[in-house]
């Protein structure tokens, strides 16, 4: 070997400790876990060491990674639900806001009633004269709509103050659940991104690890440690 290739062939691994073998390293969440099980069992078993973790850390990681991806999913289980109501209800905002506009026309004629549309979170749309279709939008709308009605001392009809602050106080709760799961799911995303770069840098390192003690047999030691690319 030249001076110039022994050099290349000593220099320092690459910054991503993914990309060097990424032919031998799974990329499905299940693969992953799967292998990296395995290959925990097979570094248990032969004593090997790495200076910078631990099998005891790595399966760790490993049982983490697998509680995040369950809570995740959990997480996105309840919210369905949540997002379900949630369109109901906004339907029957949408129907109802025409009995909205009938209580105000009552109240102060067909000529001047638009004028206090705003007032009850009523806005122009076009020709038509709507609620907002934003969530935080027409959370203020409502919480405008229910002020409006003391406000103005509106008759408690049967579309009155009693249904639009029950209305209310469903939206308002469905919104407040429905941004906690949105969260709670972000960051159980966040975590399990973590947790895989982690494990598959730990991996990375145990196939260097293992070509370096068995220079001569290190592809059939590589899938006695799990790592068969045929596999994923």
């Amino acid at each position: 070997m030249d001076f110039e290739n022994a050099s290349a062939a000593q220099k320092a691994p690459e910054d991503n400790p993914t990309k060097s073998r990424k032919g031998r390293l799974p990329s499905s969440l299940a693969n992953i876990i799967s292998t990296s099980r395995a290959s925990h069992a097979k570094w248990v078993e032969s004593g090997l060491t790495l200076s910078w973790t631990t099998p005891a850390e790595f399966e760790q990681k490993v049982i983490k990674l697998d509680e995040a991806e369950i809570a995740k999913s959990e997480s996105k289980t309840k919210r369905s639900p949540i997002a379900n109501e949630l369109t109901q209800l906004n339907n029957l905002i949408d129907g109802k806001v025409g009995n909205l506009k009938g209580n105000l026309i009552g109240k102060f004629g067909h000529r001047d009633a638009s004028s206090h549309y705003s007032r009850f979170g009523i806005e122009r749309k076009g020709k038509a004269y709507l609620m907002p279709r934003g969530s935080d939008e027409r959370k203020r709308a409502l919480d405008m709509l229910v002020t409006a009605f003391d406000e103005y001392e509106m008759p408690n009809t049967e579309y009155g103050k009693d249904f639009w602050v029950d209305i209310n106080t469903r939206y308002n709760a469905l919104i407040e659940n429905s941004s906690n799961s949105a969260g709670l799911i972000s960051q159980k995303v966040a975590e399990k991104n973590i947790l895989i770069e982690e494990i598959l840098m730990t991996m990375n390192s145990l196939i260097s690890l293992t070509k370096a003690n068995f220079p001569r047999t290190w592809q059939s030691e590589l899938r006695a440690w799990g790592f068969q690319k045929e596999k994923y």
